[in-house]
């Protein structure tokens, strides 16, 4: 979330990929600088929740390859 300017501007997409078919949480940390993402891969593919985030204006670093499938940060 490098780049947000405030709290509420984390807030704001959290709330958005929130609302992603397929995502079952999003947790947005503007101190931390991070969102991490609980999804359901059988609807959501990776790939597709990546184009999300981006389009909500948030850069993506690569999906944790320590993760199971269906959780992203």
């Amino acid at each position: 979330l490098r780049g947000r300017a405030c709290e509420a501007c984390a807030a704001k997409l959290e709330r958005k990929v929130a609302r992603i078919t397929g995502v079952r949480r999003a947790t947005a940390t503007f101190l931390g600088g991070t969102l991490s993402v609980s999804f359901d891969p059988q609807l959501l593919p990776a790939s597709a929740l990546v184009e999300h985030v981006r389009a909500a204006g948030a850069p993506v670093a690569s999906p944790g390859h320590d993760r199971d499938p269906g959780e992203a940060e």
